[in-house]
């Protein structure tokens, strides 16, 4: 199972350099927002555009957390697998399929990338959900170990 954990650093640690190189990016685009077009700075795009910078951080500190985290998990190697999917797939929903939606205009009725965000999501809420539990249980079998 090392080499899984590895795998989730790696894909991590490449997601906050993307994301590390996409804010650099961020920032100068919205500087000129605010410098030649401040009424655009708040906008659809800038919003989304801003929110997938930070969830694509905060996603890719999750999936390093969860490779560390890894090999003290109760899971078996199949639900370690099913689990780096359900990681990877928040990961994707939060950083380029938020951005794609940056870039199509605002509708009240879900469309398809929004539907696909949202099952991703889900994927990747159960994927936190089972590996804390995982966790837990592993830390209980070792409390009672001790005691």
């Amino acid at each position: 199972m090392p080499r899984l954990a590895l795998f989730n650093m790696t894909i991590g640690f490449f997601a906050m350099l993307i994301a590390s190189a996409g804010g650099a990016i961020l920032s100068s685009h919205l500087t000129e927002l605010f410098a030649f077009a401040p009424e655009q700075a708040s906008t659809w795009k800038a919003t989304l555009q801003a929110s997938s910078h930070g969830h694509f951080s905060l996603f890719g500190m999750m999936e390093i957390c969860f490779g560390l985290t890894l090999p003290y998990s109760a899971a078996t190697p199949r639900v370690k697998k099913i689990q780096t999917a359900g990681f990877l797939s928040g990961l994707i929903a939060m950083g380029p399929m938020l951005l794609i939606r940056a870039y199509q205009q605002p509708n009240p009725i879900a469309d398809s990338v929004a539907y696909a965000i949202g099952i991703l999501l889900v994927f990747y809420f159960l994927s936190m959900l089972s590996h804390t539990y995982y966790l837990c249980l592993k830390w209980l079998r070792g409390a009672q170990n001790i005691a």
